[in-house]
C-alpha cells in the first residue's frame, strides 16, 4: 500500500546479516478511482458547464484495494480513443486540456478539462491509466503489457488503470446561432402585405453550439429546454411588434438544430376598424429570433445578437436579426370602383392594390406580384343587360404597378344595363371591411371582397364641373 517506482530490498537476518536484492523493481498501485466536480448525472439540475468553455476537474486516486497509496507520485494519462462513453445520448464529445499533474499524496488532478458536447459522459474501465510508473520493470521485460493484477508467468502487468466511472455532467450549449434568412413576399419590389406569408429560407432557424461553434448534437429531448421566440420592431424605434409576428413554432430540437413545421410566417393585420398606429405602414421592420435557455449563461446567448425589440438603440441585445431584414410591411387592400359608359365601348373599372401610408390609402405602385383571376358569369360577374346582352372581364395577371387594368367588354347596341362585379380571387391579405361591419362574416374584420357596378348605356358626366344643377 506504499507505491514506489524504483525499489531495492534489503533483507536483515540474525547476526545481523544484511542482504540486498540484485534486481531493482517497481511497487505499483492496483488501479485508480475517479472523482470530479462535474457531479450531475441527469438532464436537469446543477452543476452546469458550458460545452467547450467552462472547465471542470477530474481526480485520479491511486489505490491498493480501497486504500490510497499515498506514495504514488506518477502522472496518469487519459485514453481519448476508447475511454469515453455516453449511456443514453447519441454522441460522445471530446475532452480538451486533458493533462494530469503529478500526483500528490496519491491523488493526481486534471484541473482544466472541457467537454464539447451537451449532456453527460462516462469513462470506461482503464480510461485513466499509467504505463510509465513501472518503467524500471518494463524496459527489462519483467512485466506483462496488459492491465491485469493477476500473475502471469510470475509477472504482473506494467500498466494499471481506473475503474469505470460516471456519469459526469451536466453540460449545456455555450451559445445559440440563428441560421435562417427572411425575405419579402414580393421579392422583386421588396414589400409584404400584412397577413401575407413571409418566407424563410429554411425551416431550420437555430442551432445549439459549443465554444468552438460546433453543433452540440445531443441538444434534444430532455437535454434541450430552450424555447425560441420571434421579435419585430420598426426601424429600431423601441415599439415591440413581436406579438403581431406569427411563425409556427410547433417544431422542436433534434440533433442540436431547431426546425419549424412551416417556413412561412405572417405579420398580423390590424384589429381596429378606424385607422391608428397599428395600420402602419412599417417600411423598415426588423425581424429576428432569440433562444431562451436559463441554463446557458453566455452573454449574449445568441451569437452576434444585434436587436432588442423593447428598446430603441442601446447596447444590450437579445435577438439576432435574420439576414434579409428589414422588411417592408404594408396594410393593403384591393379596391374596385363603379364605372359607367357607352354600351358600344369597353368599360374600364379602376381595380388597384392600395396600402395605408399612415395618413391615406394610396396605390401600391410597388405591387407587380399580386395574381388575380378575372371574374366570369356565375363566379363574380352578375349580368343585368337588355336583350340577353353579355360582357366579359379582362385584367392584368399579375398586377402592373398596382393596377389590374380591369375592363368589361362592350355588350353592344340595344344591350344597355349593368353588370355587378365581385373579385372573388382576392387574396385574404387584400380583403377589406367594405361593408363597414365591426365583425366579418367569418370572424375577421377585414374579410370582404371588393365589389362594384359597371353600367352601360348612360353618360357619366364631366368630372371637371365645379357645380352642376339638374333641371327637371
Amino acid at each position: 500500500n506504499k507505491a514506489a517506482p524504483n525499489v531495492k530490498v534489503r533483507l536483515t537476518t540474525s547476526g545481523p546479516v544484511y542482504s540486498c536484492s540484485s534486481d531493482n523493481f517497481a511497487i505499483r498501485p492496483q488501479g485508480f478511482s475517479l472523482a470530479s466536480n462535474a457531479t450531475q448525472t441527469g438532464s436537469s439540475g446543477a452543476p452546469v458547464f458550458r460545452a467547450g468553455s467552462d472547465t471542470f476537474w477530474l481526480d485520479a486516486t491511486a489505490l491498493y484495494g480501497s486504500t490510497t497509496t499515498t506514495h504514488y507520485t506518477g502522472i496518469p494519462k487519459l485514453n481519448l480513443n476508447t475511454g469515453m462513453t455516453t449511456t443514453t445520448l447519441a454522441h460522445a464529445g471530446v475532452l480538451g486540456s486533458t493533462a494530469f499533474e503529478a500526483a500528490e499524496n496519491g491523488v493526481a488532478r486534471a484541473g482544466s478539462l472541457t467537454y464539447s458536447e451537451v449532456g453527460n459522459f462516462s469513462l470506461a474501465q482503464y480510461a485513466v491509466y499509467d504505463d510509465t510508473f513501472a518503467e524500471v520493470d518494463s524496459v527489462k521485460g519483467e512485466c506483462t503489457s496488459s492491465f491485469s493484477n493477476t500473475l502471469s508467468n510470475s509477472r504482473y502487468s506494467c500498466q494499471f488503470g481506473s475503474s469505470a466511472a460516471g456519469a459526469f455532467g451536466r453540460f449545456v450549449p455555450d451559445h445559440f446561432r440563428v441560421s435562417a434568412e427572411v425575405d419579402n413576399a414580393c421579392t422583386d419590389e421588396e414589400h409584404t402585405y400584412m397577413g401575407q406569408p413571409i418566407p424563410l429560407s429554411t425551416a431550420i432557424v437555430a442551432q445549439a453550439e459549443n465554444a468552438a461553434n460546433g453543433v452540440t448534437q445531443n441538444y434534444a429531448g430532455a437535454y434541450a429546454p430552450g424555447t425560441i421566440a420571434f421579435g419585430a420592431e420598426n426601424g429600431d424605434d423601441g415599439t415591440n411588434l413581436s406579438s403581431r409576428l406569427t411563425f409556427s413554432t410547433n417544431g422542436g430540437w433534434a440533433s442540436g438544430v431547431y426546425t419549424l413545421t412551416s417556413v412561412n410566417g405572417t405579420f398580423k393585420r390590424p384589429g381596429t376598424n378606424v385607422a391608428d398606429a397599428t395600420w402602419g405602414s412599417f417600411e423598415s421592420l426588423n425581424v429576428g429570433l432569440t433562444v431562451n435557455d436559463n441554463f446557458v449563461s453566455t452573454v449574449t446567448k445568441v451569437k452576434d445578437a444585434d436587436m432588442n425589440p423593447e428598446a430603441a438603440g442601446g447596447s444590450v441585445f437579445t435577438y439576432k436579426e435574420f439576414t434579409g431584414s428589414p422588411l417592408n410591411i404594408r396594410f393593403g387592400r384591393l379596391s374596385l370602383q363603379n364605372a359607367a359608359g357607352s354600351e358600344l365601348l369597353a368599360l374600364p373599372m379602376p381595380l388597384t392594390a392600395e396600402y395605408w401610408n399612415g395618413g391615406a390609402w394610396v396605390v401600391n405602385t410597388a405591387d407587380s406580384c399580386t395574381a388575380l383571376t378575372a371574374p366570369t358569369v356565375g363566379n363574380g360577374l352578375t349580368l343585368n343587360l337588355a336583350n340577353s346582352g353579355t360582357t366579359a372581364a379582362t385584367l392584368n395577371n399579375p398586377l402592373v404597378s398596382g393596377d389590374a387594368g380591369f375592363t368589361l367588354s362592350a355588350p353592344g347596341v340595344t344591350h344597355g344595363g349593368f353588370a355587378d362585379v365581385v373579385i372573388t380571387s382576392t387574396p385574404a391579405w387584400l380583403k377589406f371591411n367594405w361593408d363597414g361591419l365591426d365583425q366579418g362574416d367569418d370572424g375577421d374584420l377585414f374579410d370582404d371582397n371588393p365589389s362594384a357596378r359597371g353600367t352601360f348605356g348612360i353618360f357619366r358626366g364631366n368630372n371637371n364641373f365645379i357645380y352642376t344643377r339638374e333641371l327637371y
